[in-house]
């Protein structure tokens, strides 16, 4: 782009810029925020050797500075002549070193004023480089890595950080072709990628007529900013590679313009600057793990696709505490394939769950890598390829919970079947902030304090109970049953847990010395793995036991029965005198 630069002398003097034509770059200046009209600075001398800077009328420093739309400052000048030099150039524009003559007259009016053309091209740099595919798995068949697309993005910014909330300015996109192999490979060895300089791409944001900038050369440029280079669909049966790799074109403190490639390798025989991008094996592991032996262990199934027959495989993993990814001590798992014989097909790996013992959490979450076993150097390597490692996947998850069940039995010919009794449940070790389902009473809803500890009524009658759902493991509970009129006990025990490894003790407990006395069971720890534990309370209430009760209830029990048999005795005794 032509700066218009404009100088009024005594008459008026204007200095501009001509629109002679330049090579396609030009146009990528305009609209470019790396580049600018404004702030050229053009000192006006006295002598053709420009070292005798010349004043304005006013005895000022004589130098034109140019402003967004590229006209110059005016300034009032003695009739004579002078030579213009620019000095200083404006954003992203190359320095122009002509000496420019001007001759101010009496004739010069504003009309018709003196004037000079000042040509100043933009800046630019020239990238060349070249994309090159490699297998992580070390394969040197290239033909399957032919077919990736990789997208050149241009952005005209000064900063990389300013990359991820830019649009883009123009962009093309190429797909890897067979190449000679770069560097010290052998002679007749191949791979895959593309080149910058040469290589035509499939797509452009540029019109048909201009895909790209170009210079008088014809060299492919790019204006000072930054670009990318990154990976935007892999060759069939790969993963895409997520590396992006950037380039910045800027002018440095000498005021050359400089490209530069971050995390590019040089190559010391095509003189150009290479990128590597490794792709990986598409493989997208499916896992289903379940309890087994008594909770003993964990097996997981895994289902793979995309494996290279006749190649050797290894699947390693363990078991992590899911609250909080924490590994299970002594979980490792490990299967073989060597071969694998399929590209696809399942296999599964068991994982101890015997560490997990002492540790917090409801539940363990296994995780999965993948590796390839290659030979260097006559030993057996394994090259890590792939993994699954989510631990919000309910498929990868095993859940390690105790349900706790309270239920109720009257009995006694003096039981009350409609009577409600009171219990206080009591929890430690719960999981803070996590809400907690009682079953059987209304849909409660409790949750833990910050401290995981919580408290809750319950209410029960007769062949009722109610159950509170997923105790961690490692939690903590206590029932107790309020004083009443009925004698109150308890057994403590497993349900349907004799094939599933319970390690609940046995207990029970009765209040019949006095029933006046709340009943409660001891602080028990849920250590089972998906089961149910009952706390089976029976209350108790007839006529033989309440004699022996020393309450008044049972005094007027007494009484009544005393009545019930003087009355028997009179009506015997009445009986008997009428008979006489």
């Amino acid at each position: 782009m032509l700066k218009k630069l404009s100088l009024i002398l005594t008459l008026s003097l204007i200095f501009c810029m001509s629109q002679a034509a330049f090579p396609d770059v030009v146009h990528a200046a305009a609209g470019n925020t790396q580049y600018s009209l404004a702030g050229a600075k053009y000192q006006l001398y006295t002598n053709a050797a420009c070292t005798a800077a010349a004043k304005d009328a006013n005895g000022n420093n004589a130098v034109l500075t140019t402003g967004a739309d590229g006209r110059a400052n005016t300034l009032k000048m003695k009739p004579g002549t002078y030579y213009a030099k620019e000095v200083t150039a404006s954003k992203g524009y190359k320095l122009d070193t002509k000496i420019y003559t001007l001759v101010v007259t009496a004739s010069n009016t504003a009309a018709a004023p003196a004037m000079f053309t000042s040509p100043e091209p933009p800046l630019f740099g020239i990238p060349e480089f070249m994309v090159f595919k490699e297998d992580a798995t070390g394969t040197s068949d290239y033909t399957g890595l032919t077919g990736a697309a990789f997208t050149v993005k241009y952005y005209d910014v000064a900063d990389k950080a300013a990359i991820a909330g830019a649009s883009p300015k123009d962009q093309w996109t190429f797909e890897t072709i067979k190449k000679d192999a770069p560097g010290d490979a052998p002679e007749g060895t191949y791979c895959a990628g593309f080149d910058w300089q040469t290589d035509e791409p499939v797509s452009s944001s540029r019109p048909d007529s201009k895909l790209f900038y170009r210079d008088s050369n014809g060299k492919r440029v790019l204006p000072l900013g930054w670009f990318t280079i990154e990976e935007t669909a892999a060759p069939k049966g790969f993963r895409l590679t997520d590396k992006i790799c950037y380039g910045h074109i800027y002018r440095d403190s000498s005021g050359n313009v400089v490209t530069e490639l971050e995390d590019a390798k040089a190559d010391s025989g095509l003189q150009t600057q290479v990128v590597i991008f490794e792709d990986e094996p598409e493989l997208r592991i499916a896992t289903s793990a379940s309890l087994q032996n008594g909770n003993s262990e964990v097996v997981d199934v895994i289902s793979y696709e995309g494996l290279i027959p006749d190649s050797d495989y290894v699947f390693r993993g363990w078991l992590v505490d899911t609250a909080t990814g924490e590994k299970v001590p002594g979980s490792d798992g490990s299967v073989k394939l060597l071969p694998c014989t399929a590209s696809s097909g399942q296999v599964e790996m068991t994982m101890k769950t015997s560490g997990y013992d002492g540790m917090p959490g409801h539940s363990m979450t296994a995780f999965e890598e993948l590796y390839i076993v290659k030979e260097e150097g006559g030993e057996n390597t394994e090259v890590h390829l792939a993994d699954h490692k989510d631990i919000n996947d309910k498929s990868q998850t095993v859940e390690i919970y105790q349900d706790l069940k309270v239920q109720k039995n009257v009995t006694g010919n003096l039981g009350d079947l409609t009577k409600e009794f009171e219990y206080t449940a009591e929890f430690i070790g719960l999981v803070p902030g996590q809400p907690y389902t009682v079953e059987g009473y209304d849909g409660k809803v409790f949750i833990a304090d910050p401290s995981g500890k919580a408290e809750i009524p319950l209410k029960l009658m007769d062949d009722k109970s109610v159950t509170i759902k997923q105790l961690p493991k490692g939690a903590r509970y206590r029932i107790t049953e309020k004083a009443s009129d009925h004698v109150a006990g308890f057994r403590l025990f497993s349900e349907d847990m004799a094939d599933k490894g319970a390690k609940i003790i046995q207990a029970s407990g009765s209040n019949d010395e006095d029933a006046a006395k709340e009943l409660t069971t001891a602080l028990e720890t849920v250590d089972l793995m998906d089961g149910t534990v009952v706390v089976a309370w029976e209350n108790n209430r007839d006529l033989a036991t309440l004699t022996a009760v020393p309450s008044y209830l049972g005094i007027w029990a007494c009484a009544a029965a005393l009545l019930l048999a003087g009355l028997v005795m009179l009506l015997i005794k009445r009986k008997k005198y009428r008979e006489e």
